[in-house]
This record gives C-alpha cells, sequence and structure tokens, in this order.
C-alpha cells in the first residue's frame, strides 16, 4: 500500500509494509495515517473491484503455475511483483514525459507505441502545466502522480491521464469506474493547488501483448465528474485500512 507525505514538496511514494515490515497490511496502514501520511489514490482506489483485472491476474498465476508448479507462488507473483506489461506501460509513459519535457528520446518499441499519443498532445496542446508531477493533498487525504496538465490552444485547462491496455478486436476499450475516479481525484488535487476545474480525458494505447498489437490512441473525454465515486471509495478505504479493530469484552 502506497503512502505520500504531505510536508514534503515533491514526495516520492513509499510502501507501507516497507516502513514496517513486521506489521500487517492494516496496521501499517493505520501507523503510516497516524504519521500524517496519506494513501496513494490508486491505493484507495483498489477498494473498487476491476473483474477484467481480476481475470487477467488468475490468467497468468495460472501459467505461472504451469510453468513452476507451485500454486502459492503462482498467486504471489501476479499480487507482488510487477508484469512485462506494467513495464512496458512505465516505459511508455517515460517516453512521453521525456517528449514533453524535451529530453533526450530513446527509439524502440515503447516509443512507437507512445507515438499517437505524442500526436494527439502535439494537435491539442498549448502550454505544458504538469508532467509526471507528483503530489500529496492534505485537502483531499491522498497522494498520486499526475501524468499531464495542459492548456488547450484555444486556451482550456485539460487534464490527462495514460493507459497502456491489451485491446481486444472483439471488446472496445472502456475506462472502468476507478480509472474515470482517478482522474477526478487528480484533478481535486490540482484544484486544491490553486488551479481551475479542467477537462478530463484518458489517452488509451494500444499494448503490444493484447489483440491489437498495432500503435493506437483511443481518447475517452468526461463530462461527468466523479468525486463523489472517489470520496465514497476513500471512506470505504479508511474504514478498512485506517481503523483499528475493536476487541471483544472478556466473557463471564
Amino acid at each position: 500500500m502506497r503512502f505520500y507525505d504531505p510536508s514534503d514538496p515533491t514526495p516520492s511514494p513509499v510502501s507501507a509494509e516497507a516502513i514496517f515490515p513486521k506489521a500487517d497490511t492494516e496496521e501499517a496502514c493505520r501507523r503510516c495515517i497516524a504519521m500524517g501520511m496519506v494513501p496513494s489514490v490508486t491505493s484507495v482506489l483498489g477498494v473498487i473491484r476491476q473483474e477484467y483485472v481480476e481475470r487477467w491476474k488468475m490468467s497468468e498465476a495460472i501459467k505461472n503455475f504451469q510453468k513452476h508448479g507451485n500454486a502459492w507462488l503462482a498467486v504471489d507473483s501476479m499480487f507482488n511483483s510487477d508484469s512485462r506489461e506494467s513495464r512496458f506501460g512505465t516505459e511508455v509513459h517515460d517516453c512521453v514525459h521525456r517528449w514533453l519535457t524535451g529530453q533526450e528520446i530513446v527509439k524502440g518499441r515503447p516509443w512507437d507505441h507512445a507515438l499517437p499519443a505524442v500526436d494527439w498532445l502535439r494537435r491539442n496542446m498549448g502550454k505544458l502545466l504538469v508532467s509526471e508531477g507528483t503530489y500529496a493533498c492534505r485537502e483531499t487525504g491522498t497522494g498520486g502522480t499526475i501524468d499531464i496538465a495542459f492548456e488547450s490552444k484555444d486556451g482550456r485547462p485539460v487534464l490527462a491521464d495514460i493507459k497502456v491496455v491489451k485491446m481486444r478486436k472483439a471488446y472496445p476499450p472502456k475506462p472502468p469506474l476507478a480509472y474515470r475516479a482517478q482522474l477526478s481525484a487528480y484533478e481535486m488535487m490540482l484544484r486544491a493547488r490553486g488551479m481551475p476545474p479542467m477537462q478530463r480525458v484518458s489517452l488509451y494505447l494500444a499494448s503490444p501483448f493484447g489483440d491489437m498489437t498495432v500503435p493506437k490512441v483511443t481518447v475517452f473525454l468526461y463530462n461527468r465528474d466523479y468525486e463523489k465515486e472517489f470520496r465514497a471509495a476513500l471512506e470505504i478505504w479508511h474504514a478498512q485500512f485506517g481503523g483499528g479493530v475493536e476487541k471483544l469484552a472478556p466473557s463471564d
């Protein structure tokens, strides 16, 4: 479970389990909260079930079991380590960030799959406001890393989040509730820093590991705000990880 320190102007995510290795997850989270730290937006949104993610993890765990023959290790490998898909997604994010900030870009498959998003940004972005900005916000009680915020060429503030996903020919991509609420949570954090309300946008980039292996971007614009849904998830998260377990009185 990841946490951020609001007293740090440039906070880095830290693992509650790494800070308190001898405590279970719930106790480690309670101790982080007692220290004044705030949970990451994505950790909070983990309370929202995403069936497609569960199905993918089960299929990968089965493949791991077939290879190594240990069921517990197969499951743990999916929940405790990075996959090739997540590593590739990180590389694509880095390519976009490097292009936005004028850094040297290493050409290769991650850059090829980042290009559709870069082309979309080139057509729509006027002034860059944020690229891979990490924040911790006491007002919203959360922290996280915001992919991109910019002013459009016609002066509108825009908040964009990149997802690298396995696109299926039979099932067009559709952002789940957690992704929609994630953008609203990030906008809340930026508004707490004095920025105006923003148009929220998801940029779905095709992963080479899915059915559609060629680089492609699908853009989703959100006109509805999901702040209430995020606050509901935050309340559930605190009920699960932020509160203590009441001890029963001894029976007579």
